[in-house]
């Protein structure tokens, strides 16, 4: 049975809404941990939030300071992967 095109594109949004979710329940970004902290600066990169422009560059590379501040942030590896597939 051949795989669906989007579905990585499902399970990427599928994780950002879980992050999203997880990020909104924290009242300030000094609650947040380092590696969440340059997920979401790549999260804002990669998909032009907060006011930046898409720059999948910085995107890249904050989602990669994540992974090396947290090698089992899921997330995270889900979003390098889906900047590397774009």
């Amino acid at each position: 049975m051949a795989e669906s095109p989007r579905f990585p594109s499902v399970v990427i949004g599928i994780g950002i809404a879980i992050v999203l979710g997880l990020l909104s329940m924290s009242s300030s970004s000094q609650n947040l941990t380092q590696a969440q902290q340059y997920f979401q600066q790549g999260r804002e990169y990669h998909l032009g939030e907060g006011g930046r422009k898409v720059d999948l560059e910085k995107a890249l590379r904050s989602y990669l300071r994540a992974l090396r501040v947290d090698p089992r942030f899921y997330e995270a590896h889900e979003c390098r992967q889906g900047v590397l597939q774009a």
